[in-house]
């Protein structure tokens, strides 16, 4: 159906070898022919980018500049598409928030429909984004566990979470819970790089909750690497007297004072392997969701893969 394809405002002369390119990526098309035109279909019909020949809008630099200024386009990704060639346009173009600049007539479609496609990816990413750790959010972890499930490929998925992160949170407060939330998710990285995962996804679930996508065979090594390094960093983030202590003081819902552990974690490792076992996302996280809950029974840091 014409509604559920992603829009395209086009700039663009009819029958138009990008128009082709455009439809060939299964875009729904819609005509501007002005800037207030660009801005009311950006307003009203919600496109995944916004592309085309600008320079018989006006100067290169100046569509740009309004389009991206504008609330309803600022967040749509715009390519020019130009037969202009000029160094001083490109950069015009790239200062005032194009996405790319591409100069026509293409040498090679496979490479036009590369950009376009990365261009509208990369924007998807960026708004998705977890501002803390700018780690891709719900959306992109969907779409790549989806893209995995497809291809029939092996996995990993491994669910991360902070146990007891709200104590830590109600005794030294949101920033730093954030710091907090900000080693975990670096230390992710830095582990997968530590065993050689050669690829290898990272996501911010949200809060103080992550997910990688990756292969199944270094799992193990990654997940004693991770606890240890984990276990080794979380002292800094207390002072000298509660790390001595072992546990924090606090008070419950009733106001009584009671003690609280240190932040620990809890991987929960779900392997699919070439994707037989789980035909859904959600299968993959009822199964994640199942072993975390097993995981919080145990104290301190742990980790399960199955």
């Amino acid at each position: 159906m014409r509604d559920s394809k992603e829009k395209v405002l086009v700039v663009e002369e009819p029958e138009s070898e990008l128009r082709n390119i455009l439809l060939n990526m299964d875009y729904h098309l819609i005509d501007a022919v002005s800037i207030e035109e660009i801005m009311r279909h950006a307003q009203n019909e919600n496109p995944a980018l916004i592309i085309g020949d600008f320079i018989r809008l006006g100067s290169i630099g100046n569509v740009c500049q309004q389009v991206k200024n504008h609330w309803s386009s600022r967040n749509v990704p715009l390519i020019v598409v130009s037969e202009n060639n000029r160094v001083e346009d490109k950069i015009a173009a790239a200062e005032n928030g194009a996405s790319d600049y591409i100069v026509k007539p293409f040498e090679h479609v496979e490479e036009v429909t590369a950009r376009i496609r990365r261009s509208v990816q990369n924007m998807k990413h960026a708004l998705h984004a977890n501002p803390l750790t700018l780690l891709p959010g719900n959306l992109v972890i969907h779409e790549m566990l989806n893209k995995m499930i497809h291809m029939k490929k092996s996995l990993a998925v491994c669910y991360f979470d902070i146990d007891h992160f709200k104590s830590f949170n109600d005794l030294y407060g949101y920033a730093a819970g954030d710091r907090i939330i900000s080693m975990a998710a670096s230390l992710i990285r830095d582990c997968c790089e530590g065993v050689q995962m050669k690829d290898f996804f990272i996501g911010h679930i949200g809060g103080d909750d992550f997910v990688m996508i990756s292969h199944p065979e270094k799992m193990e090594q990654f997940c004693k690497r991770y606890i240890r390094e984990f276990e080794e960093r979380v002292p800094a983030f207390y002072d000298k007297e509660t790390v001595k202590r072992g546990f924090i003081l606090g008070r419950d819902r009733k106001g009584y004072v009671t003690t609280y552990p240190l932040v620990s974690i809890s991987i929960a490792v779900v392997i699919n392997e070439g994707g037989q076992k789980f035909r859904h996302i959600g299968e993959i996280a009822c199964h994640g969701a199942e072993i975390k809950k097993y995981l919080k029974t145990i104290p301190g840091s742990s980790y399960l893969i199955d």
